[in-house]
């Protein structure tokens, strides 16, 4: 028992990785007429590597002298002050750390204007009734600007700053933001109706395929379009235990609602919401997921890369889960499940600008596990080089036109699209022998080529040589 009294206490391990210190952040506010702003409220924001979104890291209060100072760590913030009629606000800024240790970084400074202050009015669609107790907010005033609304549906936000830009967000548990509208009545106020619809508060239990509580990564509900509502993809924010609560559209009678979560495969919900109000959905087990990988190829069998892949099943109804193929013609579905799945792969280039795509390409019967190729044709086609015939050299005018009719016969048609600006223009027609061509490119004469050769499936290169106009 003595020799455990004196034993000595268990190492302290130090941290995996070294922390950055903290670095004092001066703030220097000023009034209009540039005299410090003594009193005024400073908010300090974060904004992640990624650019996505901003953190509230602190607030305070300026002292006499109009300045106020913030203990952080290295990294991208901005900062809001606001004084009673005024705003102001700086520009993201990155804080390092200081040459002298211990030093301060270099301060951050807000000019303060006139505020800018919305007001307005929150209603249903179908009556004009007023919505209580709805959240309005601005999506870049801040998460501590913002109002809820009263009985008569009003709502004032202030503290908004003229010419920087933000999106309005209405939040009221039993309704869903339909449209909005906003009038400017004077320099500093504008005037927004906010039009919501009623819709169906869901709550439920989620259980991984394990039967597990959690955790769960990036969850949503996906009710699709019907003639009750239009339909919605929302987020879900679950909690440790499994469980949320979310507002909602109403599901149609014969609508195949889903819930989707990060590592699971989209997962039907048993129970209907066909009406407005609280609806339990119980305890919901999710599906485990199956991968699907494959590769799209030409018909020479090279990789295409950006080619839209859609699998849809009939488990999931219109619910289709997409993708695009990377620069060697793979891609990947990690979160589907077993069943078979009709398999589309479309082509999405080359850009509208510069040519036809490939037509697409459907595999029906395609189940998880096994490896997928999915050839598609080049579809009977023809690209066409521009040079100019005076320097050779490649061109790309701001408007092309190439009209098509089968050789010798019937009239000139467009085919596929039309205003083209690229040096190489791609066409495609419906089926493959010889075709006369009318190009007409912006600057240049026309040009008739008799005869041209679109084989079968594949797609040949054909040169034309532009002149320029003298008139």
């Amino acid at each position: 028992a003595r020799a455990a009294a004196t034993a000595a206490p268990p190492a302290i391990r130090p941290r995996a990785e070294p922390v950055d210190p903290l670095v004092r952040l001066p703030v220097a506010v000023r009034n209009p007429d540039r005299s410090p702003a003594a009193g005024a409220d400073v908010v300090l924001f974060h904004r992640p590597d990624d650019g996505k979104g901003r953190r509230l890291v602190a607030t305070t209060v300026t002292s006499d002298d109009g300045t106020c100072t913030f203990l952080v760590r290295p990294g991208r913030f901005e900062a809001r002050a606001r004084r009673p009629g005024l705003v102001g606000w700086t520009a993201p800024q990155d804080i390092v750390l200081p040459d002298a240790q211990g030093g301060a970084a270099a301060g951050m400074a807000v000019a303060l204007v006139a505020e800018q202050r919305i007001r307005g009015r929150v209603e249903l669609r179908e009556t004009g009734a007023p919505v209580e107790g709805a959240v309005v907010t601005m999506s870049e005033a801040g998460p501590d600007v913002r109002d809820v609304t009263g009985a008569d549906g009003r709502f004032e936000i202030t503290g908004l700053l003229a010419g920087r830009s933000g999106q309005l967000q209405v939040a009221s548990r039993g309704h869903l933001m339909t449209g909005s509208d906003g009038v400017r009545r004077s320099d500093d106020e504008i005037e927004w109706t906010v039009v919501m619809r009623p819709a169906a508060v869901v709550r439920g239990v989620l259980r991984r395929p394990d039967g597990a509580s959690g955790p769960f990564g990036r969850t949503s509900i996906s009710v699709p379009p019907s003639a009750a509502d239009m339909g919605c993809a929302m987020s879900l924010d679950v909690a440790d235990d499994g469980s949320f609560e979310t507002t909602t559209s109403i599901c149609g009678p014969d609508g195949l609602p889903f819930i989707r979560s990060a590592g699971c495969a989209p997962t039907r919900i048993p129970a209907t919401f066909t009406s407005p109000g609280v609806h339990d959905l119980g305890v919901i087990h999710l599906r485990p997921a199956a991968i699907l990988r494959g590769t799209v190829v030409d018909a020479r069998g090279r990789p295409l890369s950006d080619v839209i892949v859609r699998a849809l099943s009939a488990y999931a109804g219109a619910l289709a889960e997409q993708t695009a193929t990377a620069a060697d013609g793979t891609f990947s579905f990690d979160a589907i499940g077993s069943e078979e799945h009709t398999v589309w792969a479309i082509d999405a280039g080359p850009h509208p600008r510069q040519g036809d795509p490939r037509p697409a390409v459907k595999r029906e019967g395609v189940v998880a596990g096994t490896p997928l190729v999915i050839e598609v044709p080049e579809g009977n086609a023809v690209r066409f080089l521009l040079v100019d015939a005076g320097t050779a050299a490649p061109v790309a005018p701001d408007s092309t036109h190439i009209r098509l009719r089968e050789a010798g016969t019937g009239e000139w048609t467009v085919y596929g699209g039309s205003g083209y600006r690229a040096s190489d223009v791609r066409k495609r027609v419906p089926a493959a022998g010889r075709w006369d061509a009318q190009i007409d490119a912006s600057g240049y004469e026309t040009v008739v080529l008799p005869g041209v050769e679109f084989p079968e499936n594949d797609c040949a290169d054909v040169g034309v040589k532009l002149t320029r106009r003298t008139d």
